[in-house]
């Protein structure tokens, strides 16, 4: 799926390497809930919710807990941070 978005992104970097090394670094509650944390507006907005609170109760958040959904998207922006510059490193791009 995170191969797919980035090539939907029209990202210039190498899409496979991009994914394989999110897969590497991300933590598997974060690797569930990814597309909700990472494209949050993606969906269509009469879909979202439904979306994304399907993705985040996956990774074991419950959507209602505002606490808990915050919780998780700091933990995401946290991670995401090293392994960004990791993959322009070593990709050439981000997502």
């Amino acid at each position: 799926m995170i191969e797919k978005e980035c090539r939907a992104s029209g990202q210039q970097g190498d899409c496979a390497c991009i994914a394989r090394t999110l897969d590497e670094g991300l933590p598997d509650h974060l690797k569930t809930a990814f597309p909700a944390l990472r494209w949050e507006l993606k969906p269509a907005p009469e879909d979202r919710e439904a979306v994304n609170g399907a993705m985040l109760r996956a990774a074991g958040v419950d959507p209602a807990d505002r606490q808990a959904v915050r919780s998780i998207r700091q933990e995401f922006r946290e991670t995401m941070q090293p392994l960004n510059e990791r993959t322009r490193q070593q990709c050439g791009g981000r997502l």
